[in-house]
């Protein structure tokens, strides 16, 4: 039997929209426990730089225009 300790977290709505969509009601808790072992252990995707941010904005623009 795993020890768990039971916490609470407040998120921002965004925040807690984009958990929903990512995990079930009863598997948050797994879902937010990996999320940091990840981090802790360097494991996290690497996050878009500005530029790449821009271009995909660009990119969702043109599209919608054509």
């Amino acid at each position: 039997m795993r020890s768990e300790t039971k916490i609470t977290l407040k998120f921002t709505p965004e925040a807690y929209e984009a958990l929903s969509k990512l995990a079930t009601p009863r598997k948050r808790g797994e879902f937010v426990s990996q999320l940091v072992m990840d981090a802790a252990a360097g494991n996290m995707p690497a996050q878009p730089g500005i530029l790449e941010r821009i271009e995909g904005k660009l990119d969702r623009v043109l599209s919608k225009q054509g």
